[in-house]
């Protein structure tokens, strides 16, 4: 399954920067344990050079976390596991309150990041639900959407949801006709038309699907979407497929 983004999301930029934060933490712990300026650029190098392993795995989560790789989740534990190892170390040498009250905000932050990357993660527009190997449609159970972006309206499947965003399959058009950023999803059931503004999130011209996420809209005299997966919930509807 190969996704194409449209752009980075501010999850991604916040995720990025933790892990980037991991090694200058490890940085600022080290100078402190040995009574070292933090700011010098020789003993920067230095604990580049030291650390040189931790820099790899950085460097190397970024690039899964900016491709969406779901074991990505699992690097952001080994760089954490990394940087509280290492600390460890300096506090067996020297007990040091305030290397042991970092070390605690570290662990408090790290768990948070891990969290909200594991949440994005699941979310919808990064999962179609099925794939290329599918020999069937791709849902048992079908719900048609029709989706206008622009001028241009498509009939479409929904493969994936929740409440915050969907994921789609194209029946017949080409999701690289899609040249704009948001759109209108529609859905008619039991003859009540449900609308929701979205925003498209990813692409994927394999599976000829997109993710998109749902935006907020001011009508409050309009069916939305929250409105449907109520009702969806309370029937038992839930995203299902062949494989």
């Amino acid at each position: 399954m190969k996704l194409k983004l449209q752009k980075l999301s501010l999850v991604q930029l916040n995720v990025i920067s933790y892990i980037l934060l991991g090694f200058l933490f490890l940085h600022v712990v080290t100078c402190l344990a040995h009574d070292l300026s933090a700011f010098n650029v020789q003993h920067l190098y230095q604990n580049i050079i030291r650390f040189k392993f931790l820099c790899l795995v950085e460097f190397l989560t970024i690039f899964l976390v900016l491709k969406i790789k779901s074991y990505s989740r699992y690097f952001l534990i080994l760089i954490s596991s990394i940087v509280v190892l290492e600390c460890s170390f300096l506090l067996l040498q020297e007990s040091n309150k305030l290397i042991l009250f970092l070390l605690f905000s570290y662990v408090v932050i790290s768990y948070y990041f891990y969290q909200i990357w594991d949440e994005e993660l699941r979310e919808p527009y990064y999962n179609p639900n099925y794939s290329t190997k599918n020999l069937f449609s791709p849902m048992l159970y079908e719900i048609k959407t029709n989706l206008s972006f622009g001028d241009k309206q498509y009939k479409a499947t929904l493969t994936n949801w929740n409440q915050n965003s969907a994921f789609v399959f194209f029946e017949d058009s080409e999701v690289a006709s899609i040249a704009k950023d948001t759109g209108l999803l529609s859905i008619e059931f039991k003859g009540a038309l449900f609308s929701q503004k979205v925003r498209l999130i990813s692409k994927s011209s394999t599976l000829n699907g997109i993710g998109v996420k749902f935006e907020v809209r001011d009508e409050e005299n309009e069916l939305k979407w929250s409105d449907l997966i109520s009702i969806y919930n309370d029937l038992g509807f839930s995203p299902r497929y062949l494989t």
